[in-house]
Protein backbone atom coordinates (compact mmCIF):
# COMPACT_ATOMS: atom_id res chain seq x y z
CA UNK A 1 0.00 0.00 0.00
CA UNK A 2 1.33 3.10 -0.99
CA UNK A 3 0.97 6.40 1.18
CA UNK A 4 -0.74 8.00 -1.30
CA UNK A 5 -3.69 5.40 -0.95
CA UNK A 6 -4.01 6.12 3.13
CA UNK A 7 -6.82 8.11 3.91
CA UNK A 8 -6.09 11.13 5.80
CA UNK A 9 -6.91 11.01 9.13
CA UNK A 10 -8.78 13.26 11.76
CA UNK A 11 -6.50 14.52 14.18
CA UNK A 12 -7.00 17.27 17.21
CA UNK A 13 -4.12 19.21 18.33
CA UNK A 14 -4.98 20.49 21.65
CA UNK A 15 -2.52 23.43 22.15
CA UNK A 16 -1.46 26.15 19.69
CA UNK A 17 1.24 27.58 21.06
CA UNK A 18 4.71 26.64 19.39
CA UNK A 19 4.67 23.08 19.93
CA UNK A 20 1.06 22.46 19.18
CA UNK A 21 1.62 24.82 16.12
CA UNK A 22 4.60 22.80 14.93
CA UNK A 23 3.19 19.48 15.11
CA UNK A 24 0.13 20.61 13.39
CA UNK A 25 1.55 22.08 10.60
CA UNK A 26 3.87 19.02 9.52
CA UNK A 27 0.94 16.57 10.21
CA UNK A 28 -1.02 18.93 7.72
CA UNK A 29 1.68 20.14 5.21
CA UNK A 30 3.54 16.20 5.42
CA UNK A 31 0.87 13.73 6.20
CA UNK A 32 -1.92 15.17 4.49
CA UNK A 33 -3.91 15.01 7.50
CA UNK A 34 -7.19 16.98 8.13
CA UNK A 35 -6.39 18.89 11.20
CA UNK A 36 -8.16 21.19 13.92
CA UNK A 37 -6.13 23.44 15.79
CA UNK A 38 -7.31 24.25 19.39
CA UNK A 39 -6.01 27.11 21.22
CA UNK A 40 -6.63 29.19 24.60
CA UNK A 41 -10.47 31.22 23.91
CA UNK A 42 -9.92 35.11 23.55
CA UNK A 43 -5.93 34.28 23.54
CA UNK A 44 -3.95 36.37 20.74
CA UNK A 45 -2.61 33.37 19.00
CA UNK A 46 -6.27 32.06 19.01
CA UNK A 47 -6.77 35.38 16.62
CA UNK A 48 -3.72 34.69 14.65
CA UNK A 49 -4.32 31.83 13.28
CA UNK A 50 -7.63 32.21 12.53
CA UNK A 51 -6.76 35.32 10.83
CA UNK A 52 -4.28 33.11 8.76
CA UNK A 53 -6.52 29.90 8.45
CA UNK A 54 -3.37 27.93 10.06
CA UNK A 55 -0.22 27.83 10.72
CA UNK A 56 2.31 29.97 8.64
CA UNK A 57 6.11 29.07 9.89
CA UNK A 58 8.35 32.20 9.85
CA UNK A 59 10.40 31.09 6.23
CA UNK A 60 6.41 32.19 4.86
CA UNK A 61 5.05 27.97 4.33
CA UNK A 62 1.49 28.31 5.46
CA UNK A 63 -0.43 24.74 6.53
CA UNK A 64 -4.40 25.60 5.87
CA UNK A 65 -6.24 23.69 8.97
CA UNK A 66 -9.49 23.76 11.42
CA UNK A 67 -8.96 26.69 14.20
CA UNK A 68 -10.60 26.61 17.44
CA UNK A 69 -11.18 27.55 20.44
CA UNK A 70 -12.55 24.37 21.90
CA UNK A 71 -12.36 21.04 21.86
CA UNK A 72 -15.39 19.86 19.93
CA UNK A 73 -16.12 16.26 22.22
CA UNK A 74 -18.40 14.81 19.69
CA UNK A 75 -16.04 15.16 16.88
CA UNK A 76 -14.75 11.35 16.34
CA UNK A 77 -10.97 12.42 15.85
CA UNK A 78 -8.52 9.25 14.72
CA UNK A 79 -6.26 11.29 17.36
CA UNK A 80 -6.25 13.77 20.10
CA UNK A 81 -2.38 15.31 20.35
CA UNK A 82 -2.34 17.45 23.73
CA UNK A 83 -0.01 20.18 23.92
CA UNK A 84 -0.71 22.10 26.63
CA UNK A 85 1.08 22.95 29.81
CA UNK A 86 1.14 20.37 32.31
CA UNK A 87 -0.27 22.97 34.72
CA UNK A 88 -3.45 23.74 32.21
CA UNK A 89 -3.91 19.44 31.63
CA UNK A 90 -6.02 19.11 35.13
CA UNK A 91 -9.35 21.43 34.28
CA UNK A 92 -9.44 19.59 30.48
CA UNK A 93 -9.46 15.85 31.77
CA UNK A 94 -12.66 16.16 32.08
CA UNK A 95 -13.66 16.80 28.52
CA UNK A 96 -10.43 14.54 27.46
CA UNK A 97 -12.63 11.66 29.23
CA UNK A 98 -15.83 12.53 27.09
CA UNK A 99 -14.24 13.13 24.08
CA UNK A 100 -15.00 10.49 21.37
CA UNK A 101 -11.54 10.27 20.15
CA UNK A 102 -10.08 7.05 19.37
CA UNK A 103 -6.65 8.16 20.79
CA UNK A 104 -4.84 10.44 23.07
CA UNK A 105 -1.23 11.26 23.27
CA UNK A 106 0.11 13.24 25.76
CA UNK A 107 3.40 15.80 24.32
CA UNK A 108 4.98 16.88 27.17
CA UNK A 109 7.99 15.99 29.53
CA UNK A 110 6.66 15.73 33.66
CA UNK A 111 3.27 13.94 34.38
CA UNK A 112 2.14 11.28 35.66
CA UNK A 113 0.94 8.80 33.10
CA UNK A 114 -0.81 6.22 35.76
CA UNK A 115 -3.03 9.12 36.56
CA UNK A 116 -3.87 10.47 33.22
CA UNK A 117 -4.39 7.09 31.75
CA UNK A 118 -7.07 6.60 35.01
CA UNK A 119 -8.50 10.24 33.98
CA UNK A 120 -9.24 9.32 29.86
CA UNK A 121 -9.96 6.05 30.17
CA UNK A 122 -7.44 3.51 30.35
CA UNK A 123 -8.70 1.59 27.49
CA UNK A 124 -7.66 4.42 24.67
Amino acid sequence: MSLNSVSPLQIAVLGGARIGSAFAFHLVRDGHHDVTLIARPNSARLAQLQRDRGVITTAGDHAAMTVADMLDERAPYDLLLVTALRHQIAPLLPALRRRAARSIQFMFKTFEPERLQQSVDLAR
